[in-house]
């Protein structure tokens, strides 16, 4: 583990990156607020679609790309939910893969287009709602 975060902290950013970060600082403020609203509005779209609709448990979060959600034991644990969600069509991320606490919960990311939250959140809650 100390490996992992020493090389991740340690490797060199290539020129080109560098610059375009520099670019980015300078001259992409405005592209940066219109995203924040962008996602601001897609999490509380997918928070619509989930809430109340099924044995889900999470907390809208205020800066993260995704729901961390938790469902109830009898669904099975984190991997046996991802392959149900996946026979269904929507790819989500197993909590396991996050540690042990994530053993029944599913990391759901609303980067995707509007469309694509509305429709993966249906087939989501298919595989909680029969």
């Amino acid at each position: 583990a100390a490996s992992t975060v020493h090389r991740t902290f340690n490797g060199a950013v290539n020129t080109a990156n560098q610059h375009a970060a520099v670019t980015a600082l300078q001259h992409a403020s405005g592209d940066a607020q219109a995203m924040r609203l962008e996602f601001q509005e897609r999490r509380a779209l997918m928070v619509s679609c989930l809430q109340g609709k099924g044995p889900l448990q999470f907390t809208v979060p205020s800066g993260a790309f995704y729901l961390w959600v938790g469902y109830p034991e009898k669904f099975g644990d984190s991997q046996e939910v991802a392959g149900k969600c996946l026979a269904k069509g929507v790819r989500v991320r197993p909590g396991s893969e996050f540690g042990p606490g994530g053993k029944h919960r599913i990391r759901l990311s609303f980067a995707p287009d509007r469309e694509n939250i509305v429709e993966g959140c249906r087939r989501f809650l298919s595989v909680f709602n029969g």
